[in-house]
């Protein structure tokens, strides 16, 4: 058995006989007043789309995850693409307000691996247009932010900021919304489908994402696109309520900084970029502040391909989120800063602490490449 399959088991084995009413909405985000467990970061966006009642269309970054759309669809909502600003890593405010304009009752802020500096700004614009804010931190957690969006998703699968091999969380400000959500799902269909005919059945039906892309009048072509899963909401079992529960308690994150599971590989990782003779345009975790979690840190380089592919020839882990903007895959209009992050960006991953012979490799992989920071 491997580290980290052993260490989930034994989460799971403590959980098993934790505290099942420990608090773990305060640890993760004390601005709320309440919050729900979710089987993943589609379902806590599903039920946040739910919530916010009236449908129409939300306002989603161009560069993001693809299930995103699909949950989008599934609650009933369509989609406006919004470009990225790579100097602030947020919203093209631009182009933001031109999809405020359009109509979006909604926007879906997101910390793509980092906050956006330009948040207050976003923040002004929806309340300008009265529209809701939903925000991501499926990429990035800090519990201490202030944002005062309307409600906040999480997610908690491998390569998250809390790596807890899978689970989501959705969390609020209006108390109203706790007995709207018990409302609402008490109308969900708590039948998931096990056998091979089920799943088959239901992945034709609910192929949300393949309707996305339909409706903008493009056919999946990308092996990205093709192996996306379909989207329907399950509701999550009450073992894994209870194991997400504990691990995600203060008493739980308290451990683990202590232990310098957190910031630890972070803060060494940008020190040694910072000290390091590659050439660097901006400062690396420049849109990290302290407290908070990545679970890498973004790069960029114009030679990107040939940069990962020498970085993992040395032996170093280099992950690839998304390798196409969402723009691109439904041709729905110009994203240059979207397509730009698609054929740019690189992460250096920061679960874990680099050994000295890691550095040197690092570094010398690195070294005559031009990076830019956008974390």
């Amino acid at each position: 058995m491997n580290r980290y399959k052993g260490y989930q088991w034994h989460l799971l084995a403590t959980a098993l006989w934790a505290d099942t009413d420990c608090n773990w909405r305060e640890a993760l985000d004390p601005t709320s007043c309440a919050g729900k467990l979710t089987a993943s970061a589609s379902d806590a966006l599903y039920l946040a789309l739910k919530l916010l009642g009236t449908k129409g269309i939300v306002a989603i970054p161009a560069y993001t995850c693809a299930r995103v759309p699909a949950a989008v669809e599934s609650a009933g909502w369509s989609t406006y693409l919004v470009d990225i600003d790579l100097a602030t890593g947020g919203f093209s405010l631009e182009s933001l307000h031109t999809a405020l304009n359009m109509g979006c009752k909604a926007i879906l802020l997101t910390h793509l691996f980092g906050r956006g500096t330009n948040e207050a700004e976003v923040i002004a614009l929806a309340r300008e247009f009265d529209a809701p804010v939903i925000e991501d931190s499926a990429l990035y957690i800090h519990p201490g932010a202030n944002v005062k969006s309307t409600l906040k998703i999480y997610s908690f699968g491998r390569g998250k900021p809390l790596s807890l091999g899978g689970g989501g969380a959705l969390t609020w400000r209006n108390p109203a919304f706790a007995d709207l959500l018990e409302e609402l799902t008490q109308t969900l269909t708590e039948n998931q489908p096990w056998g091979i005919l089920d799943l088959l059945r239901a992945s034709i039906r609910d192929s949300n994402f393949a309707l996305w892309l339909a409706r903008h009048k493009q056919r999946p072509r990308s092996t990205y696109s093709a192996t996306l899963p379909a989207y329907s909401y399950r509701p999550i079992s009450p073992r894994n309520q209870r194991y997400l529960a504990w691990t995600l308690s203060r008493q739980h994150l308290e451990e683990q900084d202590a232990q310098n599971l957190s910031r630890k590989p972070l803060d060494q990782l940008t020190k040694l970029l910072k000290e390091s003779q590659v050439e660097i345009i901006g400062e690396p975790g420049f849109r990290i502040p302290a407290g908070a979690y990545v679970p890498a840190l973004a790069m960029r380089s114009t030679q990107r391909d040939q940069l990962v592919k020498r970085l993992r020839k040395v032996g170093m882990d280099v992950p690839l989120y998304w390798q196409s903007s969402l723009s691109r895959l439904a041709k729905s209009g110009a994203s240059p800063g979207a397509n730009t992050l698609a054929d740019e960006i690189f992460f250096l991953p920061t679960y874990r602490t680099y050994h000295p012979d890691e550095i040197q490799r690092l570094m010398s992989a690195l070294n005559g490449h031009r990076l830019v920071a956008f974390s």
